[in-house]
């Protein structure tokens, strides 16, 4: 994908939130497919909050101006959604299944860590700062993924609670007996709307 085929997805699916016909979080998971290899060997992606780039420094993705000839792009503009704070969760979203369909095939998966970030007062949490909460458990449980392509969406659980699930998936080679093979690893940071606490589950 280049820069203008990736400014022309996030054009559509824009619209599209725009229109009512795609939720906040279906859009937020959509535009962070959007990654661009620019002609340095550098990683690009859009900020689906701000409609800004974002490159990928080695540890992070942080602000940055596009390559001459690359337009800005205009934020997104939310529906508002009359009655009741936030959007109705219905799904955890197409790659987060997906990547629960990956951790049972492999074989793994189970809550491996479970610990709250001292959120005060039972404070919402925000899909930002559940990104935030989840790189940082990451950096400190799981440094190999680093970096790892990413993927934010929303979940309720059949009691009624709301959590953010951040999905961490990079290919990685594995040693067997009768050869080398390239599997995914997936780690999904399951965060708290409500308290901030956090869970992961990995594939083994």
């Amino acid at each position: 994908m280049d820069f203008k085929e990736a400014q022309s997805k996030y054009a559509e699916v824009k619209g599209r939130l725009e229109a009512g016909t795609l939720s906040p979080e279906q859009f937020q998971a959509q535009v962070g497919q959007l990654r661009v290899q620019d002609g340095q060997g550098r990683y690009w992606a859009i900020d689906a909050r701000s409609g800004g780039w974002l490159l990928y420094d080695g540890a992070d993705w942080t602000p940055a101006q596009p390559p001459d000839g690359v337009s800005p792009l205009a934020p997104p503009t939310y529906p508002h959604t009359p009655g009741r704070r936030g959007v109705p969760i219905r799904v955890i979203g197409a790659v987060a299944v997906a990547a629960l369909l990956c951790l049972v095939a492999l074989g793994g998966g189970g809550l491996i860590l479970s610990r709250s970030r001292g959120v005060r007062d039972e404070a919402v949490i925000s899909q930002e700062q559940a990104g935030r909460i989840a790189d940082h458990l990451i950096g400190e449980q799981f440094p190999d993924l680093r970096g790892a392509e990413r993927t934010l969406a929303s979940y309720e659980n059949p009691a009624g609670a709301e959590f953010w699930t951040v999905t961490y998936r990079r290919q990685v080679q594995i040693q067997v007996e009768d050869g080398t093979y390239t599997i995914p690893r997936i780690v999904i940071v399951s965060v708290d709307k409500n308290t901030g606490q956090t869970s992961a589950a990995v594939s083994d």
